[in-house]
């Protein structure tokens, strides 16, 4: 009976308490996936997502600072480059501040809000723009 009593406990206890409750899970349907959206993670099963503004991510960069400075054009060769390697600092960025905050799942925020899931996600834009920063260090 002192057994039983203690599972029952549990489980009240539980229920009570959502947050000692495993974290729900989530997912996107495939049809609504876009892999040039998701920056991290996998869409089919996440409990902690997160969404960035890449755009303003990727302005923050010293490759397109150069650019911009520079006065390059889209058109030109060096601007590839340079946007090249802007975009592998901000993934690489996006992929430390997962690691460090556990977000299990990161997206581009126009997708995210269009996605209308009804999972709250904080914008995390601040934080990667921060290690961006660090890194330019």
């Amino acid at each position: 009976m002192k057994c039983l009593t203690s599972v029952a406990l549990a489980l009240l206890i539980v229920a009570l308490v959502p947050e000692l409750a495993a974290e729900d899970t989530h997912s996107i349907p495939a049809e609504k996936v876009d892999s040039g959206a998701i920056f991290w993670g996998d869409a089919s099963g996440f409990a902690k997502p997160a969404y960035v503004d890449y755009k303003a991510l990727i302005a923050s960069t010293p490759e397109y600072k150069e650019m911009k400075k520079k006065k390059l054009s889209s058109s030109d060769p060096a601007s590839w480059i340079l946007m090249s390697k802007a975009a592998d600092r901000v993934a690489s960025a996006i992929n430390e501040v997962a690691k460090d905050t556990g977000y299990d799942l990161i997206c581009e925020k126009q997708y995210w809000t269009k996605l209308k899931l009804g999972v709250r996600a904080p914008d995390i834009t601040r934080l990667v723009r921060a290690k961006i920063a660090q890194e330019e260090k």
